[in-house]
């Protein structure tokens, strides 16, 4: 717990503080051993509205307008009894180990969070900062788990997006610091239900540059915004029809001696009532990074006691793989599709169909 005073002005208000510290009950004897579970969800955007964002993105990429470009996603529940914030974060130090774990209350909601990503940690004149992108889940047996880490480690796409991120916080560093140290090779962070390429940066402070220069300097990286920085938010702003809000924003502390702030990434804003909001961010470029978003067992979906409730409104599974099969079809040259006509072909025939540069041909 932080308690920031302001002096001299708090020096009269010294006594009530301490009876405020003394009436805090942490004991947490009365949470229950389970969160209450979602009886609704909506998804912004959804399944056709993200599609449109990837179609918008590759066009980016393509025509060399951007390098990388980050879009949030926002889940909103609905429950008969919302949980208490305390409640959420509790679970999530319990099912995200390693990760920097939050909450705070502003304006009438509490904003919950847990996050593996620092933004920076100074201590004296030194400043540590970390390069995080490239995800791939864990595996359900140590022979998927490896093969996902040899996956993430030997991606050619995952390794180049995660060179934007090391390399802009390398120049902004430079531009602060008299030495700057870098990983010049990615490493694994392992966390409990994921994994992700990590880069670490080290320097020594000039003696004129203060925590807020590293704050406005550093945040936002290219691992919540994209690359280049400046154009990537001017496209994020028109895409997301959702203020973000806390969500991707630094978190954090500052002392006379050392600070600390990290992204706040995967955040819940629980409302008064029964409801709250959760925010993540993707960059990847498949629509096969849907059914990972919506279903696959990652640290917030884990929170919950009946995931299928998560799922209810997923996409077709079916319908699902033929599109992710269309898209990288077209992807690789290959836009004349034959159908034949029957059950099993159908989900084919309709992703084919709904492709924009997909052309049928029916079969006879």
């Amino acid at each position: 717990m932080c308690c920031n005073l302001v002096l001299p002005e708090d020096i009269s208000a010294r006594d009530a503080i301490y009876e405020q510290i003394e009436e805090l009950n942490f004991s947490g004897t009365d949470l229950p051993d389970e969160l209450p579970v979602p009886q609704h969800r909506i998804d912004n955007p959804g399944f056709d509205g993200w599609k449109n964002q990837v179609g918008w993105a590759l066009d980016a990429f393509s025509r060399d307008v951007l390098q990388k470009v980050v879009l949030a996603r926002r889940v909103d529940f609905s429950f008969d009894s919302a949980p208490e914030p305390v409640e959420l974060l509790r679970v999530l130090q319990d099912a995200t180990p390693s990760c920097f774990h939050f909450l705070f209350e502003s304006g009438g909601s509490a904003f919950v969070g847990a996050t593996p990503e620092r933004l920076f940690f100074r201590r004296g004149r030194e400043v540590f900062s970390e390069a995080v992108a490239g995800t791939r889940p864990r595996g359900d047996t140590s022979d998927s788990d490896e093969a996902y880490r040899t996956s993430l480690l030997a991606s050619e796409k995952d390794q180049r997006e995660h060179d934007y991120v090391r390399q802009s916080i390398r120049e902004i560093l430079q531009t602060y610091c008299n030495t700057v140290t870098v990983d010049e090779v990615a490493s694994e962070m392992k966390l409990a239900a994921g994994r992700h390429l990590v880069s670490r940066l080290s320097g020594t402070l000039r003696e004129d540059v203060s925590d807020v220069d590293l704050l406005k300097g550093l945040h936002p990286t290219p691992a919540v915004g994209g690359a280049p920085r400046h154009l990537a938010l001017e496209a994020i702003n028109p895409l997301e029809d959702f203020d973000r809000g806390w969500y991707a924003g630094p978190i954090g502390w500052i002392g006379r001696d050392s600070a600390e702030f990290a992204v706040a990434l995967r955040l819940w804003r629980v409302e008064r009532g029964h409801a709250f909001t959760f925010f993540r961010g993707r960059s990847r470029e498949r629509i096969g990074s849907w059914r990972r978003m919506v279903g696959d067992r990652t640290e917030n979906h884990r929170l919950h006691t009946d995931p299928r409730t998560l799922l209810s409104e997923a996409p077709n599974r079916n319908a699902f793989h033929a599109g992710l099969l269309i898209e990288e079809l077209v992807r690789n040259g290959i836009t004349m599709f034959h159908a034949a006509p029957g059950s099993r072909s159908m989900p084919l025939i309709a992703a084919a169909a709904a492709h924009s540069k997909g052309n049928l041909d029916n079969a006879h």
